[in-house]
Formats: structure tokens, sequence, C-alpha cells
């Protein structure tokens, strides 16, 4: 079965790249000041044995689940929209049970403010009635924005939650290796930015498209939604997964054509100290410069080159984000996964991550000579999108541990590596949805509350006022716009009281506690200003 996916993962990638549509404005937020366009991704079967298969350690068929995840969960908040092909369905009732599991799994693990609006399908069309690539499990279309540079890296930076995120950071390079980075519009609002969703349920781009994107599962595949999956079958859950990752920001440059980078891309070494941002060697996703393997990238230009290395069925460490599934086989994402572990790093903040734990796979592909090189471009200085005025400088001694786990046995590395990490803070714009959104984004990341957790029930009010942020600056009248903003602000208003609340039960330190009434307060305030204005 090999070549089940068709050459061109942009199926509509010549109109859709980013860069070939022009910057769109959108809404009543000031509109959008990126570069707007669409990108897809297709997951396939795996052949028995292909040349490469990156060889894994042990072998398995047995079946990695992950308990069903509850309701409960961090602050990130994803609408998940079912589609006419899903609810005529005669089996609607179990394929939106394992979309909901998947979405609750997501929801436990990050603790972003915002809300991803995503729509599913399970059908043998695109979202335009094109038929499926032959032999794809599932379709993914993002929304993406094309970011200037400094713009996106210094976001990110700002956006540092964990002990993933500063090892990350410290290994991103000091000059640009393109014009832009491409984040996908759920991505872009993780790190502060303004990328509003901006799809249709067609799969086009434009203002005011409600969806950040579409997952289509094909409905001419073998899928199993219940656990375990079946011999023969493949594991709807994993596959949605693997779909949902990609619109939250998963992908790499090299299936677009261009210069300009995916956020994965930041993070593809050959090498410890060696960057690899070719389709030709070996490329592995790594946090600390190349020295820690986490997992290999796929080289098969068959498959997504942002997707993972896969070896031959059955897969003795079956990832969600492998390139090629097998039947029979089930996994999930988890804070650990490689698939945790990048989204972390690209602007998504686990709820909790000390330490990185990981399989460690290894990866060879090819006998090709390793070549790093990086595309060039200028270089486009803004402000990075937070709250307050300040400079720190720390050094800190971070321990990365790996796990690498065969079939019988399990052996654990630890690494340290000393990094010296400068944060930098900037204003945020002085009105409108963009500044409002921009101090909301900062309540759950003062410096003074480190990597404290959050109460839930400040998260919850945090993820209700983002919502009613994004859908005011979106609005399709000023009237309406006003509305939302009046709500936001009540919602604030009814967090600050809880934050004050959790400071003088001990559950929030004073400093942390202080420091986030504080933001929320000017959030509160500028809300009802905004109201009053429109």
């Amino acid at each position: 079965m090999t070549g089940l996916r068709t050459l061109a993962l942009a199926l509509a990638i010549a109109a859709a790249c980013v860069g070939s549509v022009g910057a769109t404005p959108l809404g009543q937020g000031g509109g959008a000041p990126f570069p707007l366009g669409r990108v897809e991704h297709v997951s396939s079967a795996s052949s028995d044995v292909r040349v490469d298969a990156a060889p894994e350690q042990g072998a398995s068929a047995g079946v990695a689940e992950a308990p069903v995840v509850g309701a409960s969960g961090g602050a990130l908040v994803i609408n998940a929209t079912f589609d006419s092909s899903i609810t005529s369905d005669p089996n609607s009732a179990a394929i939106e049970a394992i979309i909901n599991n998947a979405v609750s799994i997501f929801r436990s693990l990050f603790n972003d403010p915002i809300t991803v609006s995503i729509l599913f399908r399970y059908a043998t069309t695109n979202p335009d009635g094109s038929p499926l690539p032959p032999g794809a499990l599932a379709v993914s279309y993002s929304a993406v924005y094309a970011v200037p540079w400094n713009t996106y890296i210094d976001a990110l930076k700002a956006d540092a939650a964990t002990a993933n995120d500063a090892t990350a950071n410290a290994s991103l390079s000091a000059s640009a290796l393109s014009t832009n980075v491409v984040p996908s519009s759920a991505n872009g609002r993780a790190v502060g930015l303004n990328t509003p969703p901006a799809m249709f349920a067609n799969g086009s781009v434009g203002a005011v498209g409600p969806y950040d994107g579409i997952v289509t599962l094909n409905s001419n595949q073998p899928f199993k939604f219940t656990r375990p999956p079946a011999s023969g079958m493949y594991d709807g859950q994993r596959s949605t997964e693997h779909e949902m990752d990609e619109i939250l920001g998963f992908g790499s440059y090299l299936n677009l054509g261009g210069s300009d980078l995916r956020p994965q891309d930041l993070f593809s070494w050959s090498a410890a100290g060696t960057r690899n941002l070719m389709a030709s060697g070996s490329r592995y996703l790594t946090i600390d410069s190349g020295n820690a393997n986490i997992v290999g990238f796929n080289q098969d230009p068959s498959g997504d080159f942002g997707d993972w290395l896969s070896g031959s069925c059955p897969q003795a460490n079956p990832y969600v984000q492998d390139a090629f599934s097998c039947t029979a086989q089930a996994s999930d994402v988890t804070a650990t996964s490689p698939e945790g572990i990048n989204l972390d790093v690209i602007g998504y903040d686990l709820i909790t991550a000390t330490a990185t734990t990981t399989s460690l796979p290894t990866t060879t592909t090819t006998s090709s000579t390793t070549t790093t090189t990086a595309p060039s471009g200028s270089t486009t200085t803004t402000q990075p999108p937070t709250t307050t005025t300040s400079s720190t400088t720390s050094t800190s001694t971070t321990t990365l541990q790996i796990t690498t786990t065969t079939a019988a046995t399990s052996t654990t590395t630890t690494i340290t590596v000393d990094s010296s990490t400068t944060t930098t803070t900037l204003p945020c714009p002085d009105a409108g949805f963009d500044g409002l959104r921009c101090v909301l984004h900062r309540a759950l990341h003062p410096v003074e509350c480190g990597n404290a957790t959050i109460p839930r029930r400040i998260q919850r009010r945090l993820a209700k006022a983002s919502s009613l942020i994004d859908r005011g600056a979106f609005a399709s009248s000023a009237k309406k716009s006003r509305e939302f903003a009046r709500k936001a602000a009540k919602t604030l208003k009814k967090a600050i009281v809880l934050t004050d609340a959790a400071t003088t039960q001990g559950k929030l330190s004073g400093d942390c506690g202080s420091a986030m009434s504080g933001i929320l307060l000017e959030a509160e305030q500028r809300a009802q200003e905004l109201a009053s204005a429109l």
C-alpha cells in the first residue's frame, strides 16, 4: 500500500499557501495584520515494510490505550461542530463520542485561555466536495497566517510557562531563519497574536470564517469507534487526535514550498548543535539544540514532513502523529508524548510540565548526507503582545528526563542542561479588542506566578472572557461587539473576585494573586472602555 498519500499534500496549496493569498481585513477588531491562507494535511495507512522506516525498539502487537479523560481540565476550550455527515450517520453516537473524548484529552492537558473551533466530518469527500486522496485515513484543513519572524518568536518567548518552554526557547536561533513563521490560526492565538478563526465550512478562508480548521475522517476506511480497535480496523480516536494536532499547529514548511518556516520547524535537528531543515538525511524533534532526540520526523515525501517517522506494523511505539498508522493499534496525546511536548514548545501551555519524559526511538532515514541549511529572508521587528514593561534575566539548570520504553523494559536517562534566559515584556496595544485580548492572555502568565497552577474556576472565567472577546472582535456589527465587550467586562470582574478569594485562601501566593488581579483589573477596565466607545 505504498503511496497511499498523494504527493501534493496541498490539494489547494497553490491557491491556499500563505503568500499567495493577500491579507484579509477581519471584523471589528481592527483587522488581522497578517496574510491569511490555508494548508491541508493527510494521514495515511502504513505499509508493512518501507525502506524509510525507523527501526523501533522491541515489538508489540498490543494496543496502547489511555483512559477517557473527563470534562475537567485547563482553560483551553475546543468547540466541536458536527457536520451532517456525522449527525445523519447510523453510527453518529459512537463517532461523536470519540471526538468528544479527543477534545477532553486536549482540554485536560493545556491551559491556554483561548477557544478553538473545529468542524468535524465523516465523508469520502473534502469540504469542497472533491474526492479524498486515495487511501487517506483522514484529512485536516487549517487556517494559517504569515507572521513576521520577530513578531512570532517574541510572542513565543513571552508565552513561556513550563520547563520545556525554557529549554526550547534557549535553542531558538538568534537570527531569523525565514522572513515569516506560519502558525495556524489557533497556534497564533495561543501565543497572544491576532490570528482569528478564518475558515468556512467548504474549506475556503476569509473574513469572519467561523472555524480554525476542519477534520474529515474517511468513511470508506474501516474505523472502529470504541477501544480497543479490532484486527484490520483503524482507531478512530487516534486519527481524530492526529488531525486536531495539525489544526492546533503541527506541520512543516517542507510540504508547502517556499521558505517560511512552520513552528514545528524551529525544533528540527539532525545532531547536537546541527539543524536540519531539509527533506534529506535524518531530522528529529528536539527541544535542547539537538542533544536529546525525542522522535524522528518523517522524511518520506508521500507523508507529512511534520509527522513522525513510522516503523513497520505492528509499531512497537505507536504514536498519534505517526505519518503512517497501523490497524489494531491505538494511542493518545499525553503530557509526556512527543505530541504533548511539541505542542507545549510551539505555544500551548501544559498544565503540569516540570520534566520531559518520552520514548526515544532510533531515527535512521536515508544514506543522504545531512546538509544544514535555512531559508533566508528579511527580518521585521515588532513588539510582542504583553501587558507590563519589565526586563528580567535568569540562569537556570534544566533537568531533561528521557524514558526509553520497550515491550518489557524501561530505561531512564537524565540530562542536565544549563541555560540563560532573558525575558523582556513590552506594553500591549493601547485600545481595541487586540489590546484587550493581549492583556487577558497575560493574565495566566504573570512573572510573579512562575509555574503555579491557576485554580480551575478562574481558568473557566478567563476562557469565557476570551471567547467573548473573540466574538466581539469579529462580530457583524458595532452593536454586537459592544454587547460582547460588556459581557466580557462582567466575566472579568467575577474572575477578579475569584482571584482575590484564591489568594486569601492560600491557593495562590500573595505576589501571584496580586499580579493576576492587577492584570485582570486592567482587562476589565479596557473592556468597559471599549464597550463605551463602540
